[in-house]
């Protein structure tokens, strides 16, 4: 599944590419959060054999692959409404405000996800530093 979801991805950043009209920051975003996304995913497989430390991933990864996940829709959105604005079809309001709330996205939403995967990679041991009696007084 998650191969499957990263070549989709690639894909659609490889498309996004050849419309030089499409915002750069778009692209590189979408570059940047699928390393993120790679990197995470690859620390999960190899944590495998730690219950503890997939449980402690499991949140910052989820909000991390979601995150991800709009951006990508988002990106794609912006794709398709910039092929049409640019073939002159549609409403060129509706389609440049596609392109305008994608971008918001990339610079105002994404750029936190990048900052998920210490916390995924971190591993179980800072949530179990404390003894229980350090939490009960």
């Amino acid at each position: 599944m998650m191969k499957a979801f990263l070549l989709l991805g690639v894909s659609s950043v490889v498309t996004a590419a050849v419309l030089p009209s499409l915002p750069a920051k778009i692209i590189l975003s979408a570059f940047v959060l699928l390393a993120a996304l790679t990197e995470a995913t690859v620390w999960l497989e190899s944590a495998a054999g730690s219950p503890n430390d997939l449980l402690a991933a499991a949140t910052p990864y989820l909000r991390l692959f979601a995150t991800v996940t709009a951006g990508w829709l988002m990106a794609r959105s912006a794709l398709i409404a910039q092929a049409e604005a640019d073939a002159g079809a549609g409403d060129s309001a509706f389609l440049d405000s596609k392109v305008v709330t994608a971008l918001f996205f990339c610079e105002q939403l994404l750029p936190v996800a990048r900052g998920l995967v210490p916390a995924v990679t971190a591993g179980a041991e800072p949530l179990f530093a404390l003894e229980n009696a350090q939490l009960c007084d």
